[in-house]
């Protein structure tokens, strides 16, 4: 098990225990909030720290739920809370810390939209792949103006819909809400391609696989003139 990394600010004496990693931080680059009695560092300069250890997928998706600004799908209600952090405090905590350019990187291809890592994962790979950037959080609205669903992400020019299914749908109730929007969804003429964390188990197949089915997706909507 990889040691606990305990931060102190400068000039103050680091930690030296078993199992424990002490290091120094710079007060100015790391702001400090308390959260259930524990002193630690705030939102924005965690992710910025993380700048030299993560790769950039993994601050895409640290950044993505920083920005992501929790809402009721439809829209019918207020939004839950505001966002930890904008895309401006982002970027003035860069700097020029160690992997800078990684998080400027980062930061620009982070969205506001998306409700977990995974779905950040899954836009990644399908823009890598060579696919255009899709909707994140995108409503879909019957012709009576009912509302149908919320998709993770959606291609709504050609109606195709990304759904990423986490351990929550398979509970029965989340299963048959699924399965009637699903069918709701079809009706309307969508294409709806749903991914799992099966879907990422291989490493070396695994993102060609993912990219290939939302392609032959777009491809089959095409070729019926959505």
């Amino acid at each position: 098990m990889a040691p606990l990394v305990v931060a102190v600010h400068k000039p103050r004496s680091v930690v030296r225990r078993a199992n424990v990693r002490g290091i120094h931080i710079d007060p100015a680059l790391a702001p400090v909030v308390e959260v259930d009695g524990l002193r630690v560092t705030d939102p924005v300069s965690t992710w910025a720290m993380l700048g030299a250890r993560l790769s950039e997928r993994d601050l895409v998706v640290a950044a993505d739920h920083l920005l992501r600004i929790p809402r009721h799908p439809g829209g019918f209600r207020p939004p839950e809370r505001p966002a930890f952090a904008t895309r401006e405090q982002l970027a003035a905590a860069i700097g020029r810390r160690r992997g800078a350019e990684r998080l400027r990187r980062a930061l620009d291809r982070a969205r506001t939209g998306a409700s977990s890592p995974s779905e950040t994962r899954v836009r990644l790979v399908l823009v890598d792949g060579g696919l255009p950037e899709p909707s994140l959080d995108y409503d879909v609205v019957a012709p009576d103006g009912a509302f149908v669903a919320c998709l993770d992400l959606a291609y709504p020019r050609v109606r195709v819909g990304i759904e990423y299914d986490g351990a929550g749908h398979r509970a029965q109730r989340q299963f048959e809400r699924d399965i009637a929007k699903g069918e709701w969804l079809r009706d309307l003429g969508w294409d709806i391609v749903r991914f799992t964390a099966a879907d990422f188990r291989d490493p070396v197949t695994s993102e060609a696989r993912i990219v290939a089915r939302v392609r032959a997706a777009i491809r089959r909507q095409e070729s019926r003139k959505v």
